[in-house]
């Protein structure tokens, strides 16, 4: 066997720690789901199992390139890791969230089979199309499967907050905390599916990790990390989706933005050429 990268490839192992981590506390959650507290506090530490996930899956490969053990091995690793934190992990939020509602249970399961089969079609082809230029690096085709997974956490920890919603940050929200628990519960499914389209459709999403930390310019950067700063205090307790949701929103903007501009050119070509 060839010698593979021990440091890398043990980041990428944590990636694959965590998310099975958050696989069995689902499966915790699922057995005491009458117990309203247990199951809260099981589902919502499984979401933070899977942000920890997509902290140790960001660091590999930035941890491959400073020691310089980039290998195909460790791409292969990375992807299958990836399979289990960001795709049967959250799936399996999906489903167990949707089992809270009755009628959303066959909705459930359709989302979250679903959201699974796009992550493997979407790391397939990242895998297949993805090379060693630097504009390769540079975006995606298709919505990450990380930032999908990261906004079912982010649902799922805010859902849980609301639903026990005892806490000093949430003194200044008056008495409409069940409703907004209602409506997480109807649309996590449905979010499910959307994100699922998303990870296998070809919209450009910008490899944020890589832009920030290869800018060269410290001024915008530092700009941007007070602008995100300035967001995360605004928008609590509802920063995490916020912050995923808000990525999520720049690729299908700059779609529809691309999507305009050219039937708009292609419109006013054609006119000139009349």
């Amino acid at each position: 066997m060839r010698r593979f990268a021990i440091l890398p490839t043990l980041t990428t192992l944590g990636n694959l720690f965590f998310g099975f981590m958050a696989v069995v506390y689902v499966l915790k959650a699922h057995s005491v789901a009458g117990d309203e507290e247990r199951f809260g506090m099981l589902i919502m530490w499984a979401g933070w199992f899977i942000f920890i996930a997509m902290v140790m899956d960001g660091v590999d490969g930035m941890v491959a390139r400073l020691t310089r053990q980039t290998t195909e091995f460790g791409a292969q690793l990375d992807s299958l890791c990836d399979m289990v934190s960001f795709g049967v992990a959250p799936a399996l939020i999906i489903k167990i969230l949707a089992d809270q509602q009755e009628h959303l249970e066959r909705l459930g399961w359709v989302s979250s089979v679903f959201f699974v089969i796009c992550v493997a079609l979407r790391l397939a082809r990242f895998n297949v199309e993805t090379d060693e230029t630097e504009q390769s690096h540079r975006d995606f085709s298709g919505l990450p499967s990380p930032a999908a997974a990261g906004f079912i956490a982010a649902l799922t920890i805010l859902f849980i907050r609301l639903r026990g919603a005892h806490s000093q940050e949430f003194a200044g929200l008056p008495r409409i905390l069940k409703p907004v628990i209602n409506w997480l519960l109807y649309t996590i499914p449905i979010v499910g599916l959307v994100l699922s389209g998303l990870m296998i459709s070809r919209i450009r999403y910008p490899h944020v990790a890589k832009r920030l930390l290869r800018s060269r310019a410290p001024l915008p950067y530092l700009v941007r990390l007070i602008l995100l700063i300035i967001v995360v205090v605004f928008t609590r307790p509802f920063s995490l989706p916020v912050l995923v949701g808000s990525y999520i929103l720049v690729g299908m903007l700059g779609w529809g933005r691309s999507q305009l501009v050219t039937r708009f050119l292609g419109h006013e070509s054609s006119d000139l050429e009349d």
